[in-house]
Parts: C-alpha cells; sequence; structure tokens
C-alpha cells in the first residue's frame, strides 16, 4: 500500500484551492425589441425585452469576476427581429450589452439566429476575426479557442445539417430526407411536428439539426490535438447530445455518435447546451457534465438566468444567479474525469 497514489483532491471540502480561471455562461436570451410573447404552444410567457436585461446584469457581474471568456450558448435574437426585419438593431442592442464591456464574448449558433441571419452573415457577427482570418469556408460557424493555458472551448455548430441553413446544398437534402423519412408529419406538411411520434423519434424535427461528416473529423483532430497538448476541453453546441440532461425533442439529430466521439477522449470534461429552455444537468457513463442552463427568455418577471464556472485543477464550481432547472439536479461541484 506504499505506493498509493495520492488523492486528487487534497483538501475534501476544496475550500482553500484557488480556481485557475472562470467563465461567464448563459443560454437563449433569444432578444427582441418586441413586446412579450408566448410559446409555440402558447403554455410559456417569453420575455424579450427582459432578456436584454439580464444580458446587462450578467455581463456587469462576469466583468466583476475577471472571466477568462463569457459564452452565449446559441438563440442570442429571436426568430421575430427577422420577421419583423429588426435584426440587425436588435444585434446592435445585444453586442452593447456585452461586446462594449468585455472583449471575450462566444456566441454559439442556435436556430433562431438562422432565422434572422444567413450562415455568412452570422460568421461575421459571431466567429472571432482571428478565427474567421483561418477559415476558407465563409459558413463555417465552428472552431476553438483556449482562454487558459491546458483548456480548450470547442464551438459547435448543431445546424451544419439542418432544414433551415444547412452549411451547404447537400446538407440541406440530407436533412430534408432524413426528416422525410423519420418525421411523417414534416412530410405531409403538418403543423403539429409531434403527433404520433415515438420520444426518440421528436428529435426528428425542423429546429434541430446534425454534426456533419466534416465538422466530426475536424473535432477528432481538435480533440486529439488537445489530449496530446495535455489540454482538457470543454464543447459548446446548441443542441443537447444526452437524453438525461434535456428532452427527447432538443437533442442533435446524430446524438449518439457525436457523443461516441466524446467518450473516446478522456480530456472532454464537459458539454454544454441551449436550446431546452427549462434547462437541466446531467452526468453521463464516462464522466462527462452535461449542462444546459434555464433560458433567460422564459423566467418569471424580475427572475434571471446566468452563472460563472469556476476551474479548477479538480473540479469545476458552478455559482448561479437566479432561475435553476426543476426537472434534475443543479449541482454547484462537478468533479472532473480522471485522465
Amino acid at each position: 500500500h506504499h505506493n498509493r497514489t495520492p488523492s486528487r483532491y487534497p483538501d475534501p471540502n476544496m475550500t482553500n484551492l484557488s480556481p485557475l480561471f472562470c467563465y461567464g455562461v448563459l443560454s437563449d436570451p433569444q432578444y427582441v425589441d418586441d413586446c412579450d410573447g408566448s410559446n409555440h404552444k402558447k403554455t410559456t410567457i417569453r420575455r424579450h425585452r427582459q432578456s436584454l436585461q439580464t444580458l446587462k446584469e450578467a455581463s456587469m457581474s462576469f466583468n466583476k469576476h475577471s472571466t477568462a471568456c463569457n459564452i452565449i450558448l446559441g438563440d442570442i435574437l429571436d426568430g421575430k427581429a427577422g420577421h419583423k426585419k429588426i435584426h440587425e438593431k436588435c444585434m446592435q442592442d445585444v453586442l452593447g450589452e456585452t461586446v462594449k464591456h468585455s472583449p471575450n464574448w462566444h456566441f454559439v449558433t442556435g436556430n433562431h439566429d438562422l432565422y434572422c441571419f444567413p450562415r455568412e452573415h452570422l460568421q461575421e457577427k459571431f466567429v472571432p476575426k482571428i478565427h474567421r482570418a483561418t477559415m476558407k469556408e465563409s459558413n463555417r460557424l465552428y472552431y476553438d479557442f483556449s482562454p487558459h493555458a491546458g483548456y480548450r472551448f470547442v464551438i459547435l455548430d448543431g445546424f451544419d445539417v439542418s432544414e433551415l441553413s444547412a452549411s451547404s446544398p447537400e446538407h440541406e437534402a440530407h436533412a430534408k430526407a432524413l426528416l422525410t423519412a423519420k418525421n411523417p408529419n414534416y412530410a405531409a406538411g403538418l403543423d403539429d411536428w409531434y403527433a404520433g411520434l415515438s420520444p426518440y423519434d421528436t428529435r426528428f424535427c425542423q429546429s434541430n439539426g446534425a454534426i456533419g461528416a466534416e465538422q466530426l473529423r475536424w473535432l477528432e483532430s481538435t480533440l486529439q490535438t488537445s489530449l496530446d497538448a495535455d489540454e482538457k476541453c470543454i464543447i459548446c453546441c446548441h443542441i443537447p447530445t444526452y437524453e438525461p440532461s434535456t428532452r427527447p425533442d432538443t437533442m442533435l439529430w446524430n446524438a449518439e455518435e457525436v457523443l461516441a466521439l466524446l467518450h473516446s477522449f478522456p480530456n472532454v470534461v464537459a458539454y454544454m447546451a441551449g436550446h431546452d429552455h427549462s434547462g437541466g444537468y446531467a452526468q453521463d457513463s464516462a464522466g462527462i457534465h452535461h449542462i444546459v442552463p434555464p433560458a433567460p427568455l422564459e423566467c418569471a418577471e424580475g427572475e434571471v438566468s446566468y452563472g460563472t464556472i469556476e476551474v479548477f485543477e479538480s473540479h469545476l464550481k458552478m455559482h448561479w444567479t437566479g432561475k435553476v432547472p426543476t426537472e434534475t439536479v443543479w449541482p454547484s461541484l462537478l468533479p472532473m474525469r480522471l485522465i
């Protein structure tokens, strides 16, 4: 017993350690300069203008905590902004409450962002210039960055293969064929997307998408390069991949394929997503933390939802402000997988 390795947790309560860095996160503000609306089923009030106030409060909080980066996990704007032709103005409002206060904001692409802007415009608005400079394709929305030595964030494009704004005509055709094969409601052009579907098949609807083959190859090589460099990775995508952290109808079409890839890399510690406005959390069998923050969009009047995540050698620590998920646990201490 003499050669027992020391515990990864020298301090069982982990109180004496100081974090390596911290980052800010929120998801689905779906801002539009318009009065309150509701979801498709008219069961939830959507407070669009309040979302901008949440962004302002979050931004000030992140600055106070000197975050290394801040991430909005998609649906920055609401599709209504595009419909009302005020998307440029609304985007300026958002930038005024975020980028104006701190340079380290990253925007993940959500379906509502694609309802407002063509891909090429989103690349200009969402992908930092330093990453755009190295991209051959003007419609690519995935990239990676390192806010702190030893850590890499990977921003994925969950609508790479989708019906609404795929990254290529081939991907769009593939999406339409998949939806037609899996969802008779889509094929028949029905308003009710989910009628008669098994829970699993509810993912095959127009507001979801898949990660294409080329992006998957890129993801694999990015994770391998990170592993070789002893980096830990945090994955960010608008659409969840692990059902216990969300609902069946807010899943990537090829969630299992993406998850299997992530499981094959021991340096992936967390997968952060939006899309499901109620939010959720679950840890999968490989030890990856799946974090889906509740949307500010559907908070009660005067309620917010955003958080700061501190990164330590052995764990993440979530400091959440406002609304948390009610259907799942929402732990503050997230131990990392041992590499």
